[in-house]
This record gives structure tokens, sequence and C-alpha cells, in this order.
């Protein structure tokens, strides 16, 4: 194995990522900015209606915990951390396969809230059915598999291997992490204010900022994704019907 000793300190190797990554990725900086800034003017104009059933209260909820975990998610892929990140992403994102399961089942949400458990492989196979998302992730970043060390592998021979210790930039992750934590942090504004459409749709200033976000993340999508269809029809579904 090469060397184990750092060239410089943990905090310099992750302000370096943070720098190159701010650097290559200026447009997605700043959309995942914007997307924290609508979630919590979410939370804030939600906050003056109260909740009104258990489906509002489980999306609620689910939406709070998946918040927080964007912003480690993000904090994770800037400073070079990426498989971290892709492991929090694909916890966030039963999350939202959970929300979209309460979505379409409103009765469901109040059993869970009693303490009704439901297995992450029964709301897959309800909401999306096989997904290559979903095995990806899995295979190389949760299971304790030969796949799940790719990532901390710099390299390797049948006498020797060098390890991914510390924390550097690659172009390649951070675009994929980026992409995602965007994506699925928009679905995650999505779901709530679905939830609450009733309410947040009586605003009209509400209604047209949206609608206008919502373009904005279709046209990125559909720059990024390949598997465009489904997730598309998510956007489309839950946004207010133009003025």
């Amino acid at each position: 194995m090469k060397s184990a000793e750092p060239k410089k300190p943990m905090k310099e190797m992750m302000a370096d990522c943070t720098l190159a990554t701010k650097k290559d990725f200026r447009f997605e900086d700043q959309l995942l900015r914007n997307i924290a800034g609508i979630n919590i003017e979410l939370f804030v104009l939600l906050s003056e209606c109260g909740i009104r059933n258990r489906l509002q209260l489980a999306v609620i909820t689910l939406t709070v915990k998946n918040f927080r975990l964007l912003q480690c998610i993000n904090d994770c892929i800037f400073n070079g951390y990426y498989e971290v990140g892709m492991t929090l992403l694909r916890v966030l994102y039963e999350n939202l396969l959970l929300m979209q399961y309460f979505i379409n089942n409103e009765n469901e949400a109040g059993k869970w809230l009693k303490g009704k458990k439901f297995r992450a492989g029964f709301i897959r196979s309800k909401v999306m059915g096989k997904s290559e998302f979903y095995s990806f992730v899995s295979d190389y970043y949760i299971h304790a598999n030969l796949e799940s060390l790719v990532p901390v592998i710099e390299s390797f021979t049948d006498q020797d291997i060098s390890l991914i210790l510390y924390p550097g930039y690659s172009r390649e992750k951070c675009a994929l992490g980026l992409s995602l934590s965007i994506i699925y942090g928009w679905l995650n504004n999505l779901h709530l204010q679905y939830a609450f459409r009733q309410y947040l749709w009586e605003d009209e200033a509400w209604k047209k900022g949206f609608i206008g976000w919502n373009e904005v993340m279709i046209r990125y999508m559909d720059e990024k994704l390949i598997n465009r269809s489904a997730i598309r029809s998510e956007f489309a579904e839950k946004i207010p019907e133009p003025m």
C-alpha cells in the first residue's frame, strides 16, 4: 500500500474539494441553495396554516427529516466524501417513496402514525417497481458486498492495493451526487406542497413562483437524467394548474 500519511490537514483537503466543486458546478451550487430556500419558505408558510389531516402530518414529518438529511448530503458531496453522500441519498430516496405511497393511499398515513410498519421492499413495489438507480446505489454504497468496496479503491493488483483514505475531488462523482441531490431535494418540496395544496394554491404569488421553479427543475431533469419519464410524471402531477 502507498503511505497513509496525509499530505495536508483534513480540513484543507475538504476545503480544496469545496472550492473545486463551487468552481466547476456554479449552477448546481446555486440551485441547491434555492431549493433549500424554497423548502424553508414552505415551512414558514405552513406554520401559519396548521396540520389538518394525517397525510399532512406524515408528509411534513418526512419532509423535515429529508431537509436535514440534504444538508448532510450536500456537505459530504462538497467535501469530497462522495460515497457517504450517496449512502445518505438512498435513505432520503426511501423517505420520498414512503411519502409518495401515502399520497397515493392517504388512509395508510394514519396507520403509519399509529405504529404500523411498512417494509421498504413493499413500498418500492407499490410506488416504483424495479429501479436501476436503487440497485446501483444498494450494490455500490449500501450492501456489504464486493461492489461496495469500489468507491474507496483507487487501484489494485494481485499483490497490492491503493485505497482512498482521504477526501479528494472527483468531477464525475461530484456531478452524479449533485444531480441526485438537486432532483430528490426538489421532489421533497413537491411532495410537501402537494400534501398542503388546498392551502398553498390559494396564494397566487406562491403558485406563480412555484410553477416557474418547477419549469426550471423539469429542464434540469431533462438534461441530467437518463430515465426521464417516471420522475417527470412526478413533477407534472404535483404542480398547480397554470393561472
